[in-house]
């Protein structure tokens, strides 16, 4: 699949192009104001993460993604992660209430960021382990819902609420791609509807997030004040943007302009040919990845594809979601595109595993004994 693994590449290059240029053009204010930096130490931090991004990239894309069947290397993987959650919450510097980070100098580390490579990587494994027990809830659903629902637990313990469901979509359609039967779905996804409805209410901060999304729209405009001046950037930049640079909303107007609400500020500034340019790519990365996982060389890889696509197109629906006033506020980043180091790093490491199962399709299929030793 050398051409889908081409395009893939030129994709996931374009959109860090795309996020390093947006991240210095909406974060100038951030940089100054917040990290007391200048402009262009704040683009020259932005640009060590993309040299590690892309390094990542191409490791991982000739790292066979065999070796992550090996018992020592996601045992290790999947206990790394969750020290590192627990660890965030006892030592992790707090910021806008939450204990979400590592502070390594300049630079910061979020173990969440690494939870969602971790689960995936976990998932795949398994299920290519167990695909004949998926049908079986106790014996097959069971144990991989109890491992999502750690890492999801601890994600959660940081108050952020929108990775977690986030892991959880995305571990739900794993599963069901791999087997489970529909009655499992529609529980596990009513459940979670359930469970996220409750998280939303009984946490105040949540509740005015979400008073404050029904209000914007049941009283014409009244509160909302991110989506209010997130839907203006949309409107100042009409069909084809103000130009590079040429935001407003970002000059104090727009909180988070530079991660969770940086699709907003492309909008203003590129117009809506722009924002559709990007959605464009995003929805390419979506037939490629499931074009993949459907010719690829094993399950193991077809599940590790699943997972890796879902994850960032939910992750990108989200992002964007929000920012046109389809979900209320949630802090996830636009893959590749947002602020943030170890998002970026670990988007990149995921998709060099997508690569790498692309580039494993144009191979034979394994023998039973190497199947048999890889799992």
């Amino acid at each position: 699949m050398t051409r889908e693994r081409n395009i893939l590449l030129l994709i996931t290059l374009a959109l860090i192009l795309i996020g390093v240029l947006m991240v210095f053009s909406s974060g100038f204010l951030t940089a100054a104001r917040d990290l007391g930096i200048s402009s262009t130490e704040y683009l020259l931090r932005q640009g060590i993460y993309t040299a590690l991004a892309v390094t990542v990239l191409f490791v991982f894309a000739r790292f066979d993604y065999h070796k992550l069947s090996n018992r020592t290397i996601y045992v290790s993987f999947f206990w790394a992660t969750l020290g590192l959650l627990v660890a965030v919450l006892l030592f992790g510097d707090e910021a806008g209430g939450a204990q979400r980070a590592f502070r390594l100098g300049p630079m910061g580390f979020q173990p969440s960021e690494v939870a969602k490579l971790s689960i995936i990587v976990i998932l795949a494994v398994k299920l290519s382990q167990n695909h004949d027990k998926m049908w079986k809830f106790w014996q097959g659903l069971a144990p991989l819902i109890f491992l999502t629902g750690i890492l999801a637990a601890f994600v959660l313990a940081q108050r952020d609420l929108g990775t977690p469901v986030l892991i959880c979509g995305v571990s739900g359609l794993m599963l069901f791609v791999a087997g489970a039967r529909w009655k499992y779905a529609i529980a596990g996804a009513a459940s979670m509807a359930a469970v996220t409805f409750t998280l939303i209410h009984i946490a105040g901060y949540r509740s005015e997030r979400w008073d404050d999304y029904v209000n914007y729209w049941l009283r014409g405009g009244d509160g909302g004040y991110q989506l209010s001046h997130s839907l203006n950037a949309f409107a100042f930049g009409s069909i084809t943007g103000r130009g590079p640079g040429a935001s407003e909303q970002k000059l104090g107007y727009l909180p988070a302009a530079h991660n969770d609400f940086i699709f907003a500020i492309y909008g203003e500034e590129m117009g809506l040919l722009g924002t559709l340019f990007v959605v464009a790519l995003f929805m390419a990365m979506l037939l490629l990845g499931i074009r993949i996982a459907l010719n690829a060389r094993d399950f193991l890889g077809a599940m590790l594809a699943c997972g890796v696509t879902s994850l960032f197109t939910f992750q990108a629906i989200l992002n964007m979601g929000v920012a046109v006033g389809l979900f209320p506020t949630k802090g996830l980043t636009l893959p590749f595109i947002s602020a943030g180091g170890t998002s970026l790093v670990a988007s990149a490491a995921l998709m060099g595993i997508l690569l790498n199962v692309a580039l494993q399709a144009e191979a034979p299929a394994a023998a039973p004994g190497h199947a048999q030793k890889c799992a």
